[in-house]
């Protein structure tokens, strides 16, 4: 998956002291749940900050690598589906 496949996005900078990326990812995903109405399905992290173990992230968040995506930035978006838009469509 690319960035160019999400129907929503939203990029993170976290301000202030640094946090553990649960922390993090807990509170952008808050932030994407408020303004889309719904949970983000893929993060996309830069390749040096991505974690060695999933320990208290959101076990329905696919974190995925790119170098487009700043150190210390966090690409939060939900991926079209277009099975499930064929079946809300269909009669």
């Amino acid at each position: 998956m690319s960035p160019a496949a999400l129907e929503l996005g939203l990029l993170c900078q976290p301000a202030g002291p640094p946090a553990s990326l649960a922390e993090v990812l807990g509170r952008a995903s808050a932030a994407f749940r408020q303004r889309y109405g719904e949970a983000p399905t893929v993060c996309f992290v830069h390749p040096r900050t991505l974690p060695a173990g999933r320990e208290g992230l959101p076990p329905s968040l696919r974190l995925l690598t790119t170098r487009a995506v700043k150190i210390g930035c966090y690409w939060l978006g939900a991926s079209f589906d277009p099975a499930q838009a064929k079946e809300a469509i269909t009669p």
